[in-house]
């Protein structure tokens, strides 16, 4: 079995009626547990000579005694002809995640590694997404850079993207809604319609400071535009694919700003908006700044990185 270049959302549509809508929720909230990391497909002849088709998250090295370590899945999912699978190669304590908390489960099959069902109502889906993210937890100990500098014709943009695996105008709402917004980035005060001033309490500060926000520009489910205490900021939300919203945020840099002291910070806060969406929690601030001032403070002008998918 290996890694190919078969769209998931593709595999997804092709799947019998039967399994089709649990697998796609079943995959979004996988995606939500993997942002950040890979979600690819995996196709041929599985262990005990099936062939099969699955959609892996997160990337690992399996080593096992007396054969060659192979590059594998952390998670995987797949239809079956009489049920859907999910693979958990993670362990706990010397034991398998799954079939530590099998009792847990539901009315699940559960094997060492791998946990089968007719439906999902037969299985407990929150343990099930628990245990995902105890397996991304383990592949992910420091936090990937994923910004890049771009120079502009007036200046230099440090841009940051995510990609979920939702709606755009459920994506917007993450992003805008005061409720929503409280549970990752601040307290609002005030409507985002262009023109207005707002204030917003930064929950994630010490001391939650209060910051003031000027509102140049908002279309919704597409864009806004602020001035965050002298920082100009664009936010553009765009559907990519079916099923897929793509977020840019896009930070324009004054002459003086060093982008190792912003970089780490905005990462910081991306990665809480995606633990605010059932992604894996954001580690704490002074994770991101240790590990990711480097990489920013050493982009040049005109340096770029790859974004990533998330």
């Amino acid at each position: 079995m290996q890694r190919t270049t078969t769209d998931p959302d593709e595999l997804v549509e092709s799947l019998p009626d039967r399994f089709r809508a649990d697998v796609a929720r079943l995959d979004a909230e996988l995606s939500r547990v993997f942002a950040g990391h890979s979600r690819v497909a995996w196709e041929g002849v599985f262990w005990g000579g099936s062939e099969q088709r699955i959609i892996g998250y997160g990337d690992m090295v399996d080593v096992r005694p007396r054969r060659d370590p192979v590059e594998w899945f952390v998670v995987g999912l797949a239809a079956q002809q009489d049920s859907v699978s999910v693979y958990v190669n993670a362990v706990e304590d010397g034991q398998y995640l799954a079939e530590r908390h099998a009792h847990e489960l539901g009315g699940a099959k559960v094997g060492k590694s791998v946990i089968s069902f007719r439906s999902l109502d037969d299985v407990d889906l929150d343990v099930l997404l628990d245990l995902a993210a105890r397996a991304a937890a383990q592949v992910d100990p420091a936090p990937p850079p994923t910004g890049r500098v771009e120079v502009t014709d007036v200046g230099r943009d440090l841009v940051l993207e995510r990609t979920f695996h939702a709606p755009a105008d459920d994506v917007w709402s993450s992003l805008t809604d005061p409720e929503r917004l409280a549970g990752w980035f601040g307290v609002l005060d005030g409507d985002l319609r262009p023109g207005a001033t707002v204030q917003v309490r930064l929950i994630a500060e010490e001391g939650e400071p209060l910051e003031e926000i000027n509102v140049l520009a908002c279309d919704p489910p597409r864009s806004f535009s602020i001035d965050q205490g002298g920082w100009r900021l664009d936010v553009t939300v765009t559907r990519q694919r079916v099923r897929t919203t793509g977020v840019e945020l896009r930070h324009h840099l004054g002459r003086d700003d060093d982008p190792g002291d912003i970089g780490p910070g905005w990462e910081f806060y991306l990665d809480r908006f995606v633990a605010s969406r059932g992604g894996p929690p954001a580690k704490p601030f002074e994770v991101y700044l240790e590990t990711l001032r480097e990489h920013y403070a050493g982009q040049a002008p005109g340096a770029v990185t790859a974004p990533r998918e998330a």
